[in-house]
């Protein structure tokens, strides 16, 4: 189990988005978002909610239609280590 704990969301996609920059991560609706797109909004995300005091074990509760900005908050509160609190908008 200790060769996984290394290996955190946020690295994961970091890693990728170095292998696999302009390629496409996820397709939404009209719209392609490529790994490095995704990594840096992700990062952008993780960045804001650092700066706000969020820290390492927060729930952050994401109240959001189906969007790729869904998407960005998961995985940068993911960056950070805090819990998403997912509701459901439909």
């Amino acid at each position: 189990m200790r060769m996984f704990a290394e290996r955190t969301v946020g690295k994961i996609l970091e890693s990728k988005a170095r292998k696999n920059a302009v390629k496409p991560l996820i397709y939404f609706r009209d719209k392609v978002a490529s790994y490095e797109q995704v990594n840096e909004r992700a990062n952008r995300v993780a960045n804001w909610f650092l700066s706000a005091g969020f820290k390492k074990g927060d729930k952050v509760a994401i109240l959001l239609n189906n969007c790729l900005e869904w998407l960005y908050m998961w995985l940068g509160l993911a960056e950070i280590s805090s819990l998403p609190v997912i509701y459901g908008a439909l």
